[in-house]
């Protein structure tokens, strides 16, 4: 009984950079009062992450199809382009809005599936690329994110984050 009278003003849920405490109710959003900038990055956001949905679907069942059929699928070109392309947009989304807004926001939501996708490009570019093309195409890729967390967006791609929950130093 106690249990559920403390826990009865408490919210679930938890962003990046809250602390239990300094939870407030979200503003409801009226697209309509939202300034042209609002409503592109709202839209983009939006647009990335069905892109990031739909090339991590398209993983998913090109990898089913090749361990059903115990061969590689011809579908590993199209699966790692839709990979990579809705990687470099999550990474071009986060560099601008750091550089030109000064700022970003960033969700658990998506850094999980921005993880998620780091991950389904090295994989694809493994099943999809043979012979030393294979190793230039997985270093290639892991010098351009190692690259991008040192110089264009410092500690992102830090997994600290996902563990505990919130922004390192604070």
């Amino acid at each position: 009984m106690r249990r559920a009278e403390a826990l009865k003003g408490r919210r679930s849920g938890c962003s990046l950079f809250s602390s239990p405490a300094t939870h407030m109710r979200p503003p409801q959003l009226n697209f309509s009062s939202l300034s042209m900038e609002e409503k592109l990055t709202l839209v983009s956001g939006v647009i990335l992450v069905l892109l990031s949905l739909l090339a991590v679907l398209c993983f998913a069942s090109v990898s089913i199809i090749s361990v059903v059929t115990r061969r590689v699928s011809h579908y590993w070109n199209l699966c790692f382009v839709l990979c990579s392309f809705a990687l470099g947009s999550w990474m071009i989304s986060y560099a601008a809005s750091l550089r030109l807004a000064g700022g970003m926001m960033v969700f658990r939501s998506n850094l999980l599936l921005l993880w998620v996708l780091i991950l389904t490009v090295l994989v694809s570019a493994i099943v999809r690329f043979s012979g030393t093309q294979r190793y230039i195409a997985v270093l290639f890729v892991i010098l351009s994110l190692v690259a991008y967390n040192i110089v264009v967006v410092p500690g992102l791609l830090t997994a600290f984050w996902l563990i505990r929950g919130k922004f390192p130093g604070r």
